[in-house]
Protein backbone atom coordinates (compact mmCIF):
# COMPACT_ATOMS: atom_id res chain seq x y z
CA UNK A 1 0.00 0.00 0.00
CA UNK A 2 2.70 2.19 0.45
CA UNK A 3 4.53 1.48 -2.74
CA UNK A 4 0.82 2.49 -4.24
CA UNK A 5 0.87 5.24 -2.36
CA UNK A 6 4.68 6.69 -3.55
CA UNK A 7 3.26 6.24 -6.99
CA UNK A 8 0.09 8.11 -7.27
CA UNK A 9 2.11 11.22 -5.20
CA UNK A 10 0.48 10.80 -1.96
CA UNK A 11 3.12 12.07 0.43
CA UNK A 12 0.62 12.23 4.33
CA UNK A 13 3.23 11.07 6.36
CA UNK A 14 0.97 8.97 8.23
CA UNK A 15 0.92 6.72 5.41
CA UNK A 16 4.19 5.82 5.69
CA UNK A 17 3.91 5.28 9.14
CA UNK A 18 5.72 2.24 10.18
CA UNK A 19 2.90 -0.74 10.54
CA UNK A 20 4.63 -2.33 13.33
CA UNK A 21 4.93 1.18 15.56
CA UNK A 22 1.31 1.93 14.32
CA UNK A 23 0.06 -1.92 15.86
CA UNK A 24 2.40 -0.72 18.96
CA UNK A 25 0.41 2.69 19.58
CA UNK A 26 -3.17 1.54 18.72
CA UNK A 27 -2.49 -1.02 21.42
CA UNK A 28 -1.36 0.79 24.07
CA UNK A 29 -3.79 0.45 26.52
CA UNK A 30 -5.05 -3.15 25.38
CA UNK A 31 -3.49 -5.33 28.02
CA UNK A 32 -3.98 -5.55 31.70
CA UNK A 33 -1.36 -7.90 32.37
CA UNK A 34 1.71 -6.89 29.89
CA UNK A 35 2.49 -4.57 27.05
CA UNK A 36 2.68 -4.66 23.01
CA UNK A 37 6.57 -5.90 23.04
CA UNK A 38 5.87 -8.54 25.65
CA UNK A 39 2.94 -9.83 23.23
CA UNK A 40 5.84 -9.79 20.26
CA UNK A 41 7.89 -12.13 22.41
CA UNK A 42 4.69 -14.73 22.84
CA UNK A 43 3.45 -13.72 26.13
CA UNK A 44 -0.35 -14.95 26.87
CA UNK A 45 -1.59 -11.31 27.78
CA UNK A 46 -5.21 -11.01 28.66
CA UNK A 47 -7.35 -7.85 27.07
CA UNK A 48 -8.69 -5.09 29.07
CA UNK A 49 -12.31 -5.06 29.70
CA UNK A 50 -14.45 -2.13 30.66
CA UNK A 51 -16.51 -2.39 33.29
CA UNK A 52 -19.53 -5.25 33.25
CA UNK A 53 -21.27 -4.17 35.96
CA UNK A 54 -22.28 -0.48 34.61
CA UNK A 55 -23.17 0.77 31.27
CA UNK A 56 -21.12 2.80 28.68
CA UNK A 57 -23.25 5.46 28.25
CA UNK A 58 -21.89 9.05 29.45
CA UNK A 59 -24.56 8.83 32.69
CA UNK A 60 -23.56 4.81 32.90
CA UNK A 61 -27.17 4.51 33.07
CA UNK A 62 -29.57 2.86 29.99
CA UNK A 63 -30.19 5.95 28.04
CA UNK A 64 -33.55 5.80 26.31
CA UNK A 65 -32.93 9.75 26.04
CA UNK A 66 -29.46 10.33 24.56
CA UNK A 67 -28.01 12.98 26.24
CA UNK A 68 -24.72 13.13 24.09
CA UNK A 69 -26.68 13.51 20.79
CA UNK A 70 -28.33 17.01 21.18
CA UNK A 71 -24.81 17.76 21.78
CA UNK A 72 -24.22 16.91 18.29
CA UNK A 73 -27.07 17.96 16.35
CA UNK A 74 -29.03 14.78 16.50
CA UNK A 75 -32.45 13.66 17.54
CA UNK A 76 -31.82 12.49 21.44
CA UNK A 77 -34.64 9.83 20.65
CA UNK A 78 -34.92 7.14 18.00
CA UNK A 79 -36.61 8.89 15.19
CA UNK A 80 -38.39 6.18 12.53
CA UNK A 81 -37.62 6.76 8.95
CA UNK A 82 -40.51 6.78 6.52
CA UNK A 83 -41.37 3.27 4.87
CA UNK A 84 -41.43 2.59 1.18
CA UNK A 85 -44.33 1.07 0.54
CA UNK A 86 -45.08 0.76 -3.15
CA UNK A 87 -47.48 -1.88 -4.19
CA UNK A 88 -45.36 -4.58 -5.40
CA UNK A 89 -42.20 -3.97 -4.10
CA UNK A 90 -40.59 -5.95 -1.51
CA UNK A 91 -37.78 -5.90 0.78
CA UNK A 92 -34.95 -8.05 0.50
CA UNK A 93 -33.15 -9.03 3.54
CA UNK A 94 -30.17 -11.87 3.36
CA UNK A 95 -27.80 -13.43 6.06
CA UNK A 96 -25.16 -15.90 6.30
CA UNK A 97 -25.90 -19.78 6.40
CA UNK A 98 -24.21 -21.73 9.23
CA UNK A 99 -22.29 -23.57 6.92
CA UNK A 100 -21.67 -20.38 4.98
CA UNK A 101 -20.25 -18.16 7.09
CA UNK A 102 -17.78 -16.65 4.22
CA UNK A 103 -18.17 -17.16 0.80
CA UNK A 104 -14.44 -18.93 0.98
CA UNK A 105 -16.92 -22.42 2.65
CA UNK A 106 -18.18 -22.81 -0.92
CA UNK A 107 -15.26 -24.49 -1.87
CA UNK A 108 -16.13 -26.85 1.34
CA UNK A 109 -19.58 -27.17 1.04
CA UNK A 110 -20.48 -26.65 -2.83
CA UNK A 111 -22.66 -23.46 -3.71
CA UNK A 112 -24.83 -21.42 -1.83
CA UNK A 113 -28.65 -22.46 -2.29
CA UNK A 114 -29.71 -20.34 -4.77
CA UNK A 115 -33.23 -20.03 -2.90
CA UNK A 116 -35.58 -16.88 -1.78
CA UNK A 117 -37.80 -17.64 1.35
CA UNK A 118 -41.73 -16.06 0.56
CA UNK A 119 -44.29 -15.30 3.00
CA UNK A 120 -47.16 -17.73 1.70
CA UNK A 121 -50.08 -14.87 1.63
CA UNK A 122 -47.56 -13.08 -0.64
CA UNK A 123 -46.91 -16.33 -2.98
CA UNK A 124 -50.73 -17.28 -3.23
CA UNK A 125 -51.69 -13.56 -4.30
CA UNK A 126 -49.21 -14.52 -7.38
CA UNK A 127 -49.61 -18.03 -7.86
CA UNK A 128 -46.18 -18.63 -7.22
CA UNK A 129 -45.50 -22.37 -6.02
CA UNK A 130 -42.38 -24.05 -3.75
CA UNK A 131 -39.57 -24.34 -5.87
CA UNK A 132 -40.80 -22.13 -8.39
CA UNK A 133 -38.20 -20.07 -10.60
CA UNK A 134 -38.57 -16.12 -9.60
CA UNK A 135 -36.64 -13.25 -11.11
CA UNK A 136 -35.74 -10.67 -8.27
CA UNK A 137 -35.32 -7.32 -9.82
CA UNK A 138 -35.03 -3.77 -9.69
CA UNK A 139 -33.22 -1.16 -11.27
CA UNK A 140 -29.93 -1.99 -10.53
CA UNK A 141 -30.09 -5.50 -12.10
CA UNK A 142 -32.17 -8.97 -12.33
CA UNK A 143 -31.67 -12.24 -10.08
CA UNK A 144 -33.17 -15.63 -10.67
CA UNK A 145 -33.53 -17.75 -7.55
CA UNK A 146 -35.82 -20.77 -6.64
CA UNK A 147 -38.87 -19.83 -4.47
CA UNK A 148 -39.59 -21.94 -1.08
CA UNK A 149 -42.85 -20.97 0.33
CA UNK A 150 -42.75 -20.47 4.47
CA UNK A 151 -43.71 -18.62 7.23
CA UNK A 152 -40.34 -17.93 8.24
CA UNK A 153 -41.04 -14.67 6.53
CA UNK A 154 -43.74 -11.56 6.99
CA UNK A 155 -45.54 -10.43 4.59
CA UNK A 156 -43.99 -7.88 2.20
CA UNK A 157 -40.33 -9.60 3.11
CA UNK A 158 -38.38 -11.86 1.30
CA UNK A 159 -34.98 -13.39 2.12
CA UNK A 160 -31.58 -14.98 0.49
CA UNK A 161 -28.29 -16.72 1.87
CA UNK A 162 -25.38 -14.15 1.61
CA UNK A 163 -23.38 -14.04 -0.43
CA UNK A 164 -25.42 -15.88 -3.16
CA UNK A 165 -25.09 -16.27 -6.93
CA UNK A 166 -28.35 -16.47 -8.73
CA UNK A 167 -28.82 -19.08 -11.45
CA UNK A 168 -28.51 -16.64 -14.08
CA UNK A 169 -24.73 -15.80 -12.30
CA UNK A 170 -25.76 -12.47 -11.05
CA UNK A 171 -24.71 -12.11 -7.94
CA UNK A 172 -27.13 -10.69 -4.62
CA UNK A 173 -25.41 -7.31 -4.41
CA UNK A 174 -25.66 -6.25 -7.68
CA UNK A 175 -29.27 -5.19 -6.65
CA UNK A 176 -28.14 -3.08 -3.73
CA UNK A 177 -27.54 0.27 -4.18
CA UNK A 178 -24.21 1.93 -3.18
CA UNK A 179 -25.53 4.81 -1.22
CA UNK A 180 -25.30 4.39 2.33
CA UNK A 181 -27.60 3.93 4.74
CA UNK A 182 -29.07 7.20 6.31
CA UNK A 183 -28.55 5.46 9.89
CA UNK A 184 -25.11 4.57 10.62
CA UNK A 185 -23.70 4.84 6.81
CA UNK A 186 -23.69 1.58 6.26
CA UNK A 187 -24.28 -0.93 3.60
CA UNK A 188 -27.84 -1.66 1.96
CA UNK A 189 -27.79 -5.12 1.93
CA UNK A 190 -30.57 -5.64 4.10
CA UNK A 191 -32.65 -2.54 2.78
CA UNK A 192 -33.16 -3.74 -0.82
CA UNK A 193 -36.07 -3.18 -2.51
CA UNK A 194 -37.17 -5.45 -5.54
CA UNK A 195 -40.14 -6.77 -7.65
CA UNK A 196 -40.65 -10.47 -8.69
CA UNK A 197 -41.58 -12.08 -11.55
CA UNK A 198 -42.81 -15.72 -12.24
CA UNK A 199 -39.77 -16.89 -14.27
Amino acid sequence: MQQLAKRIGCREPWVFEDPWQALEQAMMETFENGRFDDLLKGAILKLRQRPINEYQTPSGKIELYSSKAPEIGASPLPVQLSLDENEGWFTLLNSSLPNWTHSQFRDVYGPIPEVVWINPIDADSRGIKNRDDLTLFNELGTLTVEAIVTEKVSKGVLWSPRPLTGKNGVPLNSLASGDPQTIGAGPRLNSIRVRIKTS
